[in-house]
């Protein structure tokens, strides 16, 4: 493999040195294959004056090196010496904890490849040192000048090998030794360099090769604490992510999957390592989201003397009564009255407790009151770091939008977030079916809350979520479950992906989104539990303690199958996930209590807002459940048939279409995929082409292309004054300037101005007029809706008259220009969406009668 450089674009990185940057050329330059990597901790050593790296050598082993600022001649030889040794020592033992990077003698053990540590002086030029000859002796294979040039070098040095980077290697290995693997060289990263990977709480089978003429030193014996937890490498740019130091407020947006928490552990790393002096936070809403932060910690061994502090926020509260007022809490969920006397305390300089950089995970279930704790907890400091993290979702959007999002609305604090907000649409936990299953979902539900006027779907790009590429092992989705067959179908569900496909029990999570509603006499937990004991399997609860009745597992302690509410999994992700539970979805779930039930989407339509709100939440519970799941996915459905929940979860993309004569009543399909077996689609191919018509500047009623100037994104906005009078801003721009949308962060560069009116398929254009049809521009205009679209090359499916809609077929951007034609010649409203009457194919729809 080649060599990779940690972090890649290290030029632009102002924390990085001037020695480090240099060793990382050198390496770009030189080094054929392998990783080095600058910038990291691995025993809690790094500090002002030494940098710590390493040099990952497949074919020849592991290095680590401290960068020392100054002259060798600054201490004597013998403190280089036992410096090595002993950080050559704890590395050594650090890395004998994993199973992949061992072998054994009998009950001893010792590295497979070779391992030293070395001392590195940048600052120091061959053949000019002051040193004396037997002193740099000495040093021979402790220490070596800029880029690994030997400490006793004249200048002559070639090639690589001439570097002799190997020599001298002091701790026991396997002499057998022939090259590391991949898996090999992220287990080191794990141990050594843990803020570029992720750890998944799932172990790895490995036997430890037996070596029976290998010498181990006499106290390194096999102790049976020797784990391998599963571990994946940082992509490029999550590295560049980590890597990014920027000071102030800050807010990253994303889809579930994205990596956001692991983003904001790593960088929480990586600050607690430069600012070893200052509390560093990083704080959530969820306790099992924390406890996972801290697996993740004890698993890289973190430096236990650096202050990183990981808790819930309410466990912050605690621990400010607690340590800083000399009180307690009520309880171990604080109250506002509780967290505003810390607010008013910290006001008034009577806590000390203060972070120079504070990480927030879940940002979008935090009160403003939450943050603004948060807020006057940083240091008064222009280094302060205050970076926020949530989910990328209709609410968060749309909240944001009108400036109600909570990091907007803390009292007394008005902070400018233009061009601070980071948006990452990347999916790394979902496999590729599971993922275009989710994506399908959303897009529908979307659709559907469009038509119904609860979302402005012009407003923003919500179906924003990129499929991963990973093969899928099992997506099965099972609807109409009788609610008294429910345990049964769970258990059955479970025990099948335990047998067929091999999951351990630990690896699979049953999740739901109540424990019980006794209302409706539904007891799913209860159930569950009791299902799980007659048939003798175990299981780890995760649930945020309520009733006080079982004890709630840490990520560290699970054993057997996983039980948790969806809200209490949010941040987590498992191998396999059961979705089960979902009766009480049937009815609006309001603060606790059983609200109307949800039977038509016109039903929706017609419920007070806080109710639709509460719907809306549910659809998203459903979506963010079905996300926790990285290779399988089992839905099981209770609900009942034909409601708008069930609909939602039957949209497994490509299915078959069901004939015409069979989707005139304009309702989606229901067809569900189990499995990976799929069924095919025809798209359809646009017949027509686009003729344009291209202005000089911005007038009423034209077509904008752009581009998104903070994430180069194509992008298509649509001006039309009359429906958005705050466009008004937009007229007279021209072909690459720029402009802003009111209310919105993003700045946006014009690439292309399109005219509505005189937009033409051209096989329509040069062909003779259909009859009752109006083709040219400017002539007698069509008598309804459909003969407009007709006119224009169109296929319409008109389902009207069994209360449907009428629908357009074509991709949106065909579609667009027209569309706005249509709503200013005809003052109608629609959405964009494929449904049962489209045969699923990309469409325009509308309930107008014109």
């Amino acid at each position: 493999m080649a060599i990779r450089l940690w972090p890649q674009d290290y030029e632009r990185k102002d924390h990085i040195t001037k020695a480090e940057k240099g060793i990382l050329r050198y390496a770009a330059r030189n080094f054929q294959n392998g990783h080095m990597v600058v910038g990291i901790d691995p025993v809690g050593l790094s500090g002002e004056r030494v940098k710590l790296g390493m040099y990952i050598s497949p074919s020849e082993g592991l290095v680590t090196f401290s960068i020392y600022s100054g002259m060798i001649n600054a201490m004597p030889v013998f403190s280089y010496i036992a410096y090595v040794q002993m950080v050559e020592g704890k590395i050594y033992e650090r890395l004998l904890d994993s199973k992949l990077l061992i072998v054994r003698n009998g009950e001893k053990k010792a590295l497979k490849f070779p391992y030293k540590h070395i001392v590195m002086f940048p600052d120091e030029v061959v053949g000019k040192t002051t040193v004396s000859k037997d002193d740099l002796q000495q040093l021979r294979n402790y220490a070596t000048f800029d880029s690994f040039r030997p400490i006793t070098s004249d200048g002559k040095e070639k090639r690589i090998e001439d570097l002799k980077i190997f020599a001298g290697i002091r701790k026991a290995y396997d002499k057998t030794f022939k090259s590391l693997s991949e898996l090999e060289c992220r287990a080191i990263f794990e141990r050594l360099a843990p803020e570029y990977t992720v750890v998944l709480n799932e172990t790895i089978n490995v036997c430890v090769a037996e070596k029976k003429t290998l010498v181990t030193e006499a106290d390194l014996r096999i102790t049976g604490k020797e784990l391998e937890y599963k571990t994946f490498f940082l992509d490029e740019y999550q590295v560049g992510v980590v890597n990014d130091m920027g000071k102030g407020h800050r807010v990253i947006l994303a889809n579930p999957g994205a990596g956001k928490s692991v983003l904001l552990l790593s960088k929480a790393f990586k600050y607690a390592s430069l600012y070893k002096g200052s509390n560093v936070l990083l704080t959530c809403y969820n306790s099992n989201l924390a406890d996972s932060y801290n697996f993740n910690r004890s698993c890289a061994n973190f430096g236990k003397d650096i202050k990183l502090f990981i808790m819930t926020f309410h466990k912050l509260v605690k621990k400010i009564y607690e340590e800083c007022l000399r009180s307690h809490c009520a309880s171990n969920i604080a109250t506002e009255e509780e967290i505003q006397k810390c607010i008013d305390m910290v006001k008034q300089g009577k806590v000390k407790l203060r972070f120079k950089a504070i990480f927030i995970d879940e940002v979008q279930i935090f009160d403003p009151l939450y943050l603004e704790l948060c807020y006057r907890l940083l240091e008064d400091d222009d280094d302060r770091v205050f970076l926020m993290a949530g989910d990328l979702n209709q609410a968060v959007r749309a909240l944001s939008r009108k400036g109600d999002a909570p990091w907007k609305r803390m009292n007394g604090i008005q902070l400018d977030f233009t061009g601070r907000v980071r948006y990452i649409e990347n999916n790394y936990r979902n496999s590729q079916e599971i993922g275009e299953y989710i994506s399908h979902m959303l897009q529908h539900m979307n659709t559907r809350l469009s038509m119904l006027e609860l979302i402005n779907s012009l407003e923003y790009e919500y179906n924003s979520f990129k499929v991963g590429t990973n093969p899928t092992i099992a997506l099965k989705v099972r609807t109409g479950v009788q609610r008294t067959s429910i345990k049964t179908s769970v258990i059955a569900a479970i025990k099948e992906i335990a047998t067929t496909y091999r999951i351990s029990y630990s690896d699979i999570a049953v999740l739901f989104p109540f424990r019980k509603v006794p209302y409706l006499n539904y007891h799913f937990l209860y159930w569950l539990q009791q299902g799980l004991g007659e048939e003798g399997i175990s299981y780890s609860m995760i649930i945020n303690e309520k009733d006080g009745f079982f004890v709630k597992k840490k990520p560290g302690d699970i054993t057997g199958v996983v039980i948790s509410t969806i809200e209490s999994s949010l941040g987590l992700d498992f191998k396999a996930v059961i979705l089960a539970g979902l009766f009480p979805y049937n009815y609006v779930n309001l603060n606790g209590q059983v609200g109307s039930e949800i039977k038509t989407w016109s039903a929706i339509k017609n419920m007070p807002e806080e109710q639709q709100t509460a719907v809306q939440s549910q659809m998203r519970a459903v979506y963010t459940a079905c996300s926790r799941a990285r290779d399988v996915l089992y839905v099981i459905s209770d609900l009942k048939p034909g409601t708008p929940m069930e609909e939602i979860i039957k949209q497994v993309p490509d299915r078959t279409p069901l004939p015409q004569s069979s989707t005139q009543s304009g309702t989606p399909s229901t067809g569900v995929r189990t499995g990976n077996k799929r069924n095919t689609v025809t798209k359809r191919t646009a017949s027509a082409t686009i003729k344009e018509r291209l202005l000089n500047e911005v007038v009423d009623h034209v077509t904008i292309k752009a581009v998104i100037q903070e994430t180069k994104k194509d992008t298509t906005v649509m001006v039309d004054l009359a429906k958005y009078p705050k466009q008004k801003g937009i007229i007279g721009k021209k072909v690459g300037e720029t402009f802003k949308l009111a209310g919105v962060s993003l700045t946006y560069k014009i690439t292309k101005i399109i005219a509505n009116d005189t937009l033409i398929p051209k096989d329509v254009a040069n062909s003779p007029a259909k009859q009752g049809s109006t083709v040219q521009a400017g002539k007698t205009q069509p008598k309804s809706l459909k003969d407009f679209f007709v006119s224009k090359g169109f296929k319409a499916v008109d389902c009207r008259s069994n209360n449907g809609c009428l629908w357009i077929l074509g991709e949106r951007k065909e579609l667009a220009p027209y569309v706005t034609e249509a709503e200013r010649l005809f003052g109608v409203a629609g959405g964009y969406g494929a449904g049962k009457a489209s045969s699923y194919k990309p469409a325009w729809w509308t309930k107008s009668n014109k």
